[in-house]
């Protein structure tokens, strides 16, 4: 990350980078204060309206033991929250006639099981291929890349049979986004870290957004990720006794191990949703759940509603951290929640901002 150029570009939209909210999101910070005084909240929360900030505050220390404090401009791990960014990457794929939502994925990957031949991008993105989640094996032999993974366990895979017939039902696979990954990989013929930055970062003016970096394994023996700039260390264990965190996400590209801060998520869901990131048949398409889904999941989002209103919403969370991205389209309102602390239950904090949020702007 550009520490002077992300500066930079915040000032020039007119964010604080310490604390600023509009009239009537006192309630928000008297919950978040308290949360912050006992202990069960570390991070960042913005509420933004057509891209422009309604709210930002920053909680809490990035580095407990160093005492450093959060900021606006603090970098966080998404883990899951990186499915709505991956999936948009495939969708503009889709708009390059890179990718077909439709098309088989043994299309694109090598040595595809015979036994998963009836599954498409599509499922990918819902969840509905049926496919058994292996990121556990993911994790144990990575090989730097989503395609030279897959290419290394593919052989080992044959055997492993759907769950479900592909469409017929449902089931979260973080499995499911690290072959998108490697799909990617294969179309653009680029690694999935320079296409990230191509085809979602750079066109939504995103300044802080990367993949973790894959350690060096040639070199050093290390089991947790490469230092990066800006990002808040993560912590399990309670609020009176933390425990420093590691996760290794590099390993599940797309399910996880995107970083950013809160200020490009706002980039992120205005360029999406405002602006022209998609073509507008294909944003139709993003936000749309077929009929036989079982849970509300369209390609990269989770769709509900609260209040009467229809909501975006993906949620995150691993070792260390746990993250909320919500996008109310009729109110072009976006609420973003990034903590360090991995023991907080994001549900009910997402809730408690949302409806605190939702009675601010009435």
């Amino acid at each position: 990350m550009n520490h002077a150029l992300a500066t930079a570009v915040l000032a020039a939209i007119g964010w604080n980078l310490h604390a600023s909210h509009d009239d009537g999101f006192d309630r928000i910070d008297a919950a978040l204060e308290l949360r912050a005084t006992e202990g069960r909240f570390a991070g960042v929360v913005v509420v933004a309206k057509g891209g422009e900030s309604l709210y930002s505050r920053a909680f809490g220390e990035a580095s407990v033991e160093l005492a450093v404090p959060h900021s606006i401009e603090t970098r966080f791990k998404l883990h899951s929250l990186s499915k709505p960014l991956l999936a948009t990457v495939v969708l503009r794929s889709v708009d390059a006639e890179k990718v077909a939502l439709d098309a088989l994925v043994g299309e694109y990957l090598a040595e595809w099981p015979p036994a998963w031949s009836d599954v498409t991008v599509r499922h990918l993105l819902t969840h509905t291929s049926g496919i058994p989640d292996f990121a556990e094996r993911c994790l144990s032999g990575w090989t730097g890349s989503a395609l030279e993974t897959w290419n290394a366990l593919a052989p080992g895979l044959a055997s492993m049979d759907p769950a479900f017939e592909p469409g017929s039902s449902w089931a979260y696979s973080n499995a499911g986004y690290v072959l998108l990954a490697a799909v990617l990989e294969f179309v653009w013929k680029e690694p999935l870290a320079a296409i990230l930055a191509a085809q979602l970062a750079r066109p939504a003016g995103m300044v802080a957004t990367e993949l973790e970096v894959t350690p060096p394994w040639d070199s050093i023996a290390y089991d947790g990720h490469v230092v990066l700039a800006g990002l808040a260390n993560g912590y399990n264990g309670s609020p009176s006794v933390l425990q420093v965190a590691h996760s290794k996400m590099y390993a599940i590209p797309g399910a996880g191990g995107i970083v950013t801060n809160a200020v490009d998520l706002v980039a992120f869901t205005h360029a999406l949703f405002e602006g022209d990131l998609l073509a507008e048949p294909t944003r139709r398409a993003m936000t749309e759940v077929l009929p036989e889904q079982s849970v509300p999941y369209a390609l990269g989002w989770i769709v509900r509603e609260r209040d009467g209103r229809t909501v975006y919403v993906h949620d995150g969370g691993n070792n260390g951290f746990v993250t909320s991205l919500e996008y109310y389209p009729e109110e072009q309102l976006t609420i973003v929640i990034l903590c360090n602390l991995g023991f907080v239950p994001m549900g009910a904090l997402r809730d408690e901002v949302a409806e605190l949020t939702l009675a601010a702007i009435e």
